[in-house]
């Protein structure tokens, strides 16, 4: 049921049938494949049920690292709304402001390392981050930043240019583009300058900001 909505809320108008028909499809066959391979093991292997369950238990573990590896965001996400329910309290104001669809510049105050995380926790929709290429640039992060679509960005203006590029036509494309407009965190719990020179990435895109 949460896969049948998911795939409803985040298929296109026009071709939401067509998704929809076709996970059904596989869905079913893999119920046949399934018999079969039911009756393969307990006949011809001559399997008990015990032996049975834990091969199927076992043939679990490389397809979850498959989806781990195809899906980080997904993964992510899970662990921090598992987080977020025993460690913080997250409470959500004004989601309704958030596009369902359609391209949006979302603009966020940085007062944590999580907050970053928990906006694409709170999001319905995948969410391209603007940070800084040292927290991004390393082996293991680097790769889960590109995962998810993070735009690196320096110091150096041709980075700069870069970035605003990238989102620019993220923006164009429809998706939603997040940004920290003060550029680092604040040591004293208030709003900071904002840099400038970060609406540069709205010209032309008509995109709205939230």
């Amino acid at each position: 049921v949460p896969l049948e909505a998911f795939l409803q809320h985040r298929s296109p108008d026009r071709s939401r049938g067509v998704v929809l028909a076709a996970a059904n499809f596989l869905t079913f066959s893999g119920m046949l494949l399934a018999a079969g391979l039911f009756w393969a093991l307990r006949e011809p292997m001559a399997l008990s049920a015990r032996q049975i369950f834990l091969a199927c238990g076992l043939a679990t573990l490389p397809v979850l690292a498959y989806i781990v590896w195809l899906l980080p965001t997904a993964t992510i996400r899970f662990l921090v709304w598992l987080a977020s329910r025993t460690v913080y309290r997250v409470k959500v104001e004004g989601l309704d402001n958030l596009p369902r669809r359609g391209g949006a510049l979302l603009v966020a105050n940085h007062v944590s390392w999580i907050d970053g995380i928990l906006l694409l926790l709170t999001s319905s929709r995948p969410v391209r981050m603007v940070a800084h290429a040292d927290f991004i640039d390393g082996w293991w992060v680097g790769w889960l930043a590109r995962r998810v679509g993070a735009i690196s960005i320096d110091d150096s203006r041709k980075s700069m240019v870069r970035a605003i590029r990238t989102a620019r036509e993220a923006l164009v494309a429809g998706e939603l583009v997040c940004i920290f407009p003060e550029g680092k965190l604040t040591r004293t719990g208030h709003m900071q300058e904002f840099r400038p020179g970060f609406l540069s990435i709205l010209k032309g895109t008509g995109a709205p900001v939230v």
